[in-house]
């Protein structure tokens, strides 16, 4: 998958109005990620990842915010993104639709198992709606 793929993906499941605007969503979802997770959690999901939207994740604050909670990890993307929770939720479950796509079974296995219960059910149930 390309990054132009990855974010028309994120553009059609999120009904985004550009793709400047599913960049953004996915930008602020993936780092919000990354900050959730090990660092080598993180690295092993972007290897997976085009380069131009692993760059999302990878930066110094890897498991600064292990902490996240579905209802957190919801607002601290919306504030990334600059949307209301609602929103930037609608936006998180599009973007983890397609990432579940584009990284293999067993990394999307050991992402899961990084995950609290509530946050892994997001992420199970990721479907925009």
């Amino acid at each position: 998958m390309t990054a132009t793929q990855f974010l028309d993906a994120v553009r059609e499941r999120g009904t985004f109005p550009s793709r400047d605007a599913a960049e953004l969503a996915t930008r602020a979802t993936l780092a919000t990620l990354a900050a959730r997770l090990k660092e080598t959690g993180a690295l092993d999901i972007a290897s997976q990842l085009p380069t131009e939207i692993a760059a999302f994740m990878l930066h110094d604050a890897t498991g600064a915010r292990a902490h996240l909670g579905k209802d957190d990890f919801v607002h601290v993307a919306a504030i990334d993104e600059g949307a209301p929770d609602a929103e930037a939720e609608r936006h998180a479950r599009a973007v983890f639709a397609v990432l579940r796509e584009a990284i293999s079974p067993g990394e999307v296995a050991d992402l899961r198992a990084q995950l609290p219960p509530d946050l892994r059910a997001f992420f199970d149930d990721a479907s925009v709606g």
